[in-house]
């Protein structure tokens, strides 16, 4: 093959990987919506979280088990199971970025909101409902997301 064949492929291939866009681009953190749904388990011993489990999916397919850890003050008050809780996760890129420590982002808030946002660096999440006696909507300083197992 000549040197001025190579050449004009060479030309070609570098030309079409910097005019043509990457066929699959980055999906926006923004267009990534994720939710969990949950349920937690409170005791009433001091300094000990409440735990549950949960399923986080996203809007792009999939899913994940997850195990939780809670602290707060509204979950310290008395034993009780709190069921069908929910929160909804913003500026996240993939699944794996709901997993960690999120606390608690909005320390003004009063007791009688109905949710709370915290956050983990640039991720929120906002809780909200349940079934139980805990205080989803102000109580929580702490919320730990790991893989189920």
């Amino acid at each position: 093959m000549s040197r001025i064949a190579l050449g004009v492929g060479a030309f070609l291939c570098i030309t079409a990987f910097v005019i043509y866009p990457d066929p699959s681009p980055r999906v926006d953190a923004s267009d990534l919506a994720c939710t969990v749904t949950f349920g937690l388990s409170t005791q009433a011993v001091p300094n000990k979280p409440s735990e549950g489990s949960g399923v986080v999916t996203c809007d792009d397919g999939p899913s994940l088990r997850v195990h939780i850890a809670a602290r707060g003050t509204g979950l310290d008050d008395a034993a009780s199971m709190v069921g069908g809780a929910s929160g909804t996760f913003t500026r996240v890129y993939s699944v794996a970025e709901v997993l960690g420590t999120f606390t608690d982002a909005d320390v003004a808030r009063t007791g009688t909101d109905d949710a709370q946002i915290l956050s983990k660096d640039r991720v929120t999440l906002t809780l909200s409902g349940g079934n139980g006696h805990a205080d989803l909507g102000s109580g929580v300083s702490e919320f730990v997301l790991t893989r189920a197992r």
